[in-house]
């Protein structure tokens, strides 16, 4: 590694399977590293990996964590890892160090979003100082909120994922088959339990009596391509759960600045396709009294890759540069 470059950040998208890291200088982004974790010392491998090819050391870090950050701290859930912006800056001589929840980074990216990055799902009626509200389903179910006062922009992550399952009141049957399932495995039932890609899992196991067909959520994906009738039906299930969830969320926080769907499951080229002919917007609309207000949210598909670093680059021009 070279010696500290002053004009240079270092950006960090860390989730539950892969550290990604680029180099900044205020004007262009470097090439993006992908890295697996690898055990408890899997931040300090990555990022000596990244910078070996003679990359110069950054002056400053910025990071989003899937995780919840407190204090500038941050400790994963599912991976045995935990980061400080104290010990980050005193490991790496940082002249600064910023830990944010990973999903500030996609509420921050739907700024710099432009016109064929996303596919509509709902073109609703949209208000520019409205909330906006950013869902993805990954390795784990992310949410972040993002308000306007007029001037200044502000994520609020949460751990909406964590909330309770919601009710399939339009399908009492699939409801009750799923619900069954995962109260007797998990005794409470958070929506990350389906809207996941373990959920994807267990989503065919509750539909196949309790017995595993599919090992991976990949194999799910691809079983559905294929034309499964299993896989085919646990996306069915799936997308009436995030329809609802959406809606849930919309009338929770009066997202009248729109509804982003994002993240790598979501962006697989059939999803488009599959969610335009699935129930996903019948759930998502029909909310009985305030079906009017979910009828005019508008609902965004993203479609572009790494939107982790559109929103680390809006905080490093926005606190560094």
């Amino acid at each position: 590694m070279s010696e500290h470059n002053e004009q240079t950040v270092l950006l960090a998208d860390i989730g539950g399977t892969h550290i990604r890291f680029a180099l900044y200088d205020g004007h262009e982004m470097g090439q993006i590293g992908i890295f697996r974790h690898e055990g408890e010392d899997s931040f300090d491998t990555a990022y000596r990996a990244f910078l070996s090819s003679d990359l110069p050391r950054p002056a400053s870090m910025i990071i989003g964590a899937a995780g919840v950050v407190q204090d500038g701290q941050v400790r994963f859930s599912n991976r045995p890892l935990s980061l400080s912006e104290t010990g980050l800056k005193e490991r790496y001589e940082l002249a600064f160090c910023r830990i944010v929840n990973d999903f500030e980074l996609q509420a921050y990216a739907t700024t710099a979003l432009e016109k064929g990055d996303c596919f509509m799902l709902n073109k609703g009626v949209f208000d520019p100082q409205g909330t906006r509200c950013i869902i993805g389903p990954g390795t784990g179910l992310g949410v972040c909120f993002l308000t306007c006062d007029g001037i200044r922009l502000t994520a609020h992550p949460s751990e909406a994922g964590h909330a309770t399952l919601p009710i399939l009141s339009q399908d009492w049957e699939i409801n009750t088959q799923i619900t069954h399932y995962l109260i007797s495995r998990f005794k409470r039932v958070s929506v990350e339990r389906l809207l996941s890609g373990q959920g994807l899992l267990n989503i065919a196991s509750a539909l196949n009596n309790g017995q595993q067909i599919f090992d991976t959520p990949e194999a799910v994906f691809s079983g559905a391509v294929q034309g499964n009738l299993l896989a085919r039906q646990v996306f069915d299930v799936f997308f009436k759960y995030l329809g609802i969830f959406c809606a849930d969320m919309a009338l929770t926080m009066k997202t009248t600045g729109g509804i982003y769907l994002t993240g790598d499951l979501l962006r697989q080229k059939q999803m488009i396709d599959w969610m335009q002919h699935s129930e996903f917007m019948n759930y998502f609309k029909n909310v009985g009294r305030f079906k009017d207000f979910t009828y005019n949210i508008p609902v965004h598909l993203v479609q572009v890759p790494q939107t982790a670093f559109l929103g680390l680059k809006y905080l490093a021009d926005h606190i560094i540069f």
